[in-house]
């Protein structure tokens, strides 16, 4: 039997993570959504996630604080960042070694094909 691979949400807007949750478990990951990188962190579960999905803008920690504290941990999990502002977020993602930016509104297909990609790395 083979083990689902587990993604974290970690995204403020209830009806995007709710939404995502519900599509990617259909598509048959393990899927745990936190509403706040502080709540994900708090979780300890950064060395059995496969791969963490977070909106950048959020209240608190954002999702650059958020890869930044991993990286401090040494949690080397993929993380692919989304956010509505396009450019200056897209510059600063790569910069800083994420694996995929994605730019609000995306197409589901899109998503699914980066993570599927991230994860088999």
């Amino acid at each position: 039997m083979q083990t689902l691979q587990r993604l974290a949400i970690v995204e403020n807007d209830l009806s995007i993570r709710d939404s995502l949750s519900r599509l990617l478990t259909l598509k048959g990951f393990d899927v745990v959504a936190y509403g706040c990188a502080e709540d994900f962190l708090a979780q300890n579960t950064m060395t059995s996630t496969d791969l963490i999905l977070s909106d950048i803008e959020m209240p608190g920690m954002d999702g650059f604080q958020l890869l930044r504290r991993l990286q401090d941990l040494n949690i080397n999990t993929p993380i692919i960042l989304m956010s509505g502002r396009h450019s200056l977020d897209n510059k600063q993602s790569l910069e800083l070694g994420v694996a995929a930016f994605i730019s609000k509104p995306f197409l589901f297909g899109d998503l699914l094909a980066n993570i599927r990609m991230h994860i088999a790395r």
